[in-house]
């Protein structure tokens, strides 16, 4: 499969207040998605998971353009270099 390499500008991110595991969570969820709720439907219980549509997840320039709210209300926007590689 592909694979991409995300380095995340960990001074940048401190500066607006974010840890690393803050941008790796966003991220994760952006690329993979997460469980916002659950719908149940008498026994059975379905997960609606949330992420970024495919024009925006499937795109380097929407990954490495994606903006991360942060706790003081401002925008801290990723500026990485996503690099591409291939697993062989």
């Amino acid at each position: 499969g592909s694979y991409i390499d995300i380095s995340i500008q960990r001074e940048a991110a401190g500066v607006y207040g974010l840890s690393i595991a803050d941008v790796q969570s966003v991220i994760e969820t952006v690329l993979g998605g997460a469980v916002a709720t659950t719908v149940i439907e008498g026994r059975e219980r379905y997960g609606i998971q949330v992420r970024y549509a495919p024009d925006f997840r499937d795109s380097l320039n929407g990954i490495r353009d994606l903006v991360i709210p942060t706790p003081t209300f401002r925008l801290y926007m990723i500026t990485c270099s996503p690099r591409p590689w291939r697993n062989a």
